[in-house]
């Protein structure tokens, strides 16, 4: 019950009585209950439709349901819908995108997404026929909400913190079937097959940012197996080609231009094959700064470089260092490593982990 409360405290500006509800416990396992919530929603919205239709013309039965859906949610949507205007149609890089949206006050882009979204329900609902009226405001906070579990169990979350991490630690899969069947049972209930069709858009917008290929992004010239393991997990490989004339020295400003967020930086330390150590503070500060990005570190070599510190301790959250016990401790026949990962990476590097991870023997 204290679930089902705080899915209606989250989604909704029903009053819910006491600290029900208010637990993170009870918000990550509120989940399988946001298409009930946008059932309720929808049950209310397709009920005051109806009586509007009946008391009042087409446009303002409109215009009230519109504004129902808004007020009784908290423009929690809305919210978030100027916050991601704001910052991706702003021009700027990915982590700048990211700090724009964590602003509380609203841009002219999120003055103008709102204002633009808003004209777009009213006109969907007064384009509808007078008997598809208030199916269609029940379907639509249902259908809202059960594309917010979609995307939970399919997209990650670009931040290593913040209120969405509640909702992402484990991804959401049974509560997005579930969401996926409530939403198409109400469909076909309402609009027999054709309605099927509001489901699979939903289900398509998300599978498509789903499967988009992970990107990753090489330093070279390095050891050759980091894009080559990066390929064979799914991601599409770039390289960032390091100058000659340099020393083939790690440039930190032309790494920051090609960050794009959300993507994993192969590096070295040192770098295999030139040798070349990177300074620590200098990564330290970039990985800060690009938070949305993995950084694996590779030390297979650190031992032999005489004061090379580990970036296993002190490095930011989103940096993963790499250890190898073969190289430096000559152990013959056996890949033997380690990694020293923190919070979120250190889970879903467990997450895809054998039981018994060791390396074969060699021949």
């Amino acid at each position: 019950m204290t679930r089902f409360l705080a899915a209606i405290r989250f989604l909704t500006i029903v009053p819910v009585p006491g600290t029900w509800g208010t637990t993170e416990a009870d918000l990550a396992g509120s989940v399988p209950f946001f298409p009930v919530v946008g059932l309720a929603l929808g049950a209310a919205a397709g009920a005051v439709a109806w009586a509007l239709l009946i008391a009042a013309p087409p446009p303002l039965a409109a215009v009230a349901v519109t504004l129902l859906l808004v007020a009784v949610s908290g423009g929690l949507h809305m919210d978030g819908l100027s916050d991601t205007a704001d910052g991706f149609l702003s021009s700027r890089p990915r982590e700048g995108i990211l700090e724009i949206m964590k602003d509380s006050r609203v841009g002219p882009m999120g003055v103008i997404a709102i204002v633009g979204v808003l004209l777009a329900k009213f006109a969907a609902l007064l384009s509808v026929q007078a008997a598809a009226f208030w199916p269609a405001a029940l379907l639509m906070p249902l259908a809202g909400r059960c594309a917010m579990v979609m995307h939970m169990a399919l997209l990650a979350y670009v931040r290593p913190e913040g209120l969405g991490t509640v909702f992402c630690r484990r991804r959401p899969y049974f509560s997005a079937l579930w969401a996926t069947a409530v939403l198409a049972a109400a469909c076909w209930a309402l609009f027999d097959f054709r309605g099927l069709a509001v489901a699979g858009l939903c289900v398509a917008t998300a599978l498509a940012q789903a499967l988009r290929r992970p990107r990753a992004l090489v330093p070279v010239p390095s050891y050759i197996d980091y894009a080559r393991a990066a390929g064979l997990g799914g991601a599409e490989v770039e390289v960032l080609e390091l100058k000659e004339a340099g020393g083939f020295a790690l440039d930190w400003t032309a790494l920051a231009r090609a960050l794009r967020g959300n993507e994993t930086v192969f590096l070295g330390q040192p770098n295999n094959p030139t040798g070349l150590v990177f300074d620590s503070g200098e990564f330290c500060r970039c990985a800060a700064a690009h938070p949305s990005t993995l950084f694996v570190v590779d030390e297979a070599f650190a031992d032999f470089v005489e004061g090379c510190e580990t970036l296993g301790r002190g490095a930011p959250p989103n940096v993963v260092a790499l250890r190898s016990l073969t190289k430096f401790y000559a152990i013959p026949g056996l890949r033997l490593g380690f990694a020293v990962a923190a919070g979120d990476a250190a889970r879903r590097l467990k997450d895809h982990l054998p039981p018994w991870a060791g390396g074969r023997s060699g021949r």
